[in-house]
């Protein structure tokens, strides 16, 4: 049965949330042939803010989660969330299972598939979270993707202005502690923020910082499994991962180039730059300027640390970078717990690609 539901698990994975009938057809399908079980199909609802008690079931369990998020709790404590398009199969010896929808405004949903034996009893184990962070983040990264796809960049655009002025108005009228509340009631001079103005604002924090950081770490895990020694090096001496994550962006940045304006006449070797010249910034060449950095092709942790140019430099400088830094500390350390960490062998062409953002499309790895 097992087997079966982990191979459920990757057909149905890129089913949409309004496929409920798609994804209720393979449900059914996959276990049409599944002997002495009873398969039961339902599709749950939660209202906002409501809470499940605990229960206990003798029924395996299969969960599509549709929209919002499924947290749950099981008999040792630990904590289970699911987001849209993620399954979860649990085993019928007497689990106990507690949630509840986090969310006070709006309802999630979610398909369940129980599997028990003739005659056994059993109860939903689940229940719904709100929670669009998986959506949010990808509306993120296709808004920056619109000088390949402009349709698609238009829309993520569309869809997180909308997103985003319910919130503002949620945030105007009950305050909370949040970013967006500091935005919708600051005021000066008895002037405050639009929602246009704290819109146009988010909406370029949001790929700043979804973008360029699973960027990153994906780009320093590269590094680091193309390099076991300097992988188990890290594995055995985590004191070692600041310096470990500057060479990762300084060798493989996750933004190639920046734009700035020249703010007066300057002469980079022999060329003139007039002042108010438009001037497109290589980051990734500057950061492998052979003046500079010895070898500067090579990955190599233990380098000299000296001042690369990904977070770019001056009054300009990343306003987030140091946000990046400890996303990609807390990453990659949790990675490099993983028993006996590698590239898996049989994996083809695994590189990090891209001309303006860069990053491995996927990194197939294997551990213990």
């Amino acid at each position: 049965m097992l087997t079966i539901f982990v191979l459920l698990s990757c057909a149905i994975a890129s089913a949409s949330a309004a496929e409920d009938a798609k994804v209720t057809e393979l449900m059914t399908k996959a276990l049409d042939d599944v002997p002495g079980k009873e398969v039961t199909m339902i599709t749950v609802e939660y209202a906002p803010g409501g809470k499940d008690p605990v229960h206990r079931h003798n029924a395996a369990t299969f969960v599509y989660v549709l929209e919002g998020s499924i947290i749950m709790q099981m008999k040792g404590g630990e904590k289970v969330t699911l987001h849209p398009g993620q399954t979860f199969y649990e085993d019928p010896k007497g689990i106990h299972l507690v949630g509840e929808n986090a969310s006070k405004t709006k309802p999630a949903k979610f398909v369940a598939l129980l599997v028990k034996e003739q005659g056994a009893s059993f109860f939903i184990p689940v229940t719904k979270q709100d929670d669009d962070l998986p959506v949010f983040h990808r509306k993120g990264v296709e808004l920056i993707t619109i000088m390949a796809d402009i349709e698609r960049g238009y829309q993520a655009s569309l869809w997180l202005y909308d997103y985003f002025q319910k919130i503002i108005t949620e945030r105007r009228a009950d305050p909370r502690n949040d970013l967006i509340s500091v935005l919708a009631q600051a005021e000066l001079e008895g002037q405050q923020l639009t929602d246009d103005e704290i819109i146009a604002f988010l909406r370029l924090l949001l790929p700043a910082g979804a973008e360029t950081t699973y960027r990153s770490s994906s780009n320093l895990m590269y590094g680091l499994l193309s390099n076991p020694d300097q992988l188990e090096a890290l594995r055995k001496d985590r004191s070692l991962m600041p310096q470990a994550i500057e060479e990762g962006v300084r060798w493989e940045p996750p933004l190639t180039s920046i734009g700035r304006t020249a703010a007066r006449d300057v002469e980079i070797e022999g060329v003139l730059i007039p002042k108010g010249s438009p001037v497109s910034v290589c980051m990734a060449s500057a950061n492998r300027d052979e003046s500079r950095w010895e070898n500067p092709d090579a990955f190599d942790i233990f380098r000299d640390q000296k001042q690369h140019m990904s977070f770019a430099f001056g009054p300009h400088m990343c306003l987030g970078m140091h946000l990046a830094r400890m996303e990609t500390s807390v990453a990659i350390n949790a990675i490099l717990d993983l028993p006996n960490l590698r590239l898996d062998p049989a994996a083809e062409d695994v590189h990090i690609s891209g001309l303006a953002f860069r990053a491995p499309a996927g990194l197939p790895v294997l551990f213990d």
